[in-house]
């Protein structure tokens, strides 16, 4: 039985999407939408990027977990 080796590209995918959830919701008070926590003063061009990212953030998310469930499931008998 040939062993599969760990596929360390989408662990570190993995940890960067992640590290782009954590950085949205870091931003989520200064971008000008109904936070629960606002600040004073919102940004614009945050507001912008934000917008742009959140079309890939969650898609990318599912496509890692289901390409390592599909890893995860090739391993079986």
């Amino acid at each position: 039985m040939a062993e599969k080796k760990r596929r360390y590209d989408l662990d570190w995918l993995r940890v960067i999407a992640i590290l782009a959830v954590y950085l949205h919701h870091i931003g989520m008070p200064f971008n000008g939408d109904k936070f629960h926590i606002m600040n004073s003063e919102s940004s614009k061009i945050l507001d912008d990027i934000m917008v742009f990212f959140e079309q890939f953030r969650l898609p990318l998310l599912f496509l890692i977990s289901g390409t390592g469930t599909m890893f995860a499931f090739s391993k079986r008998n």
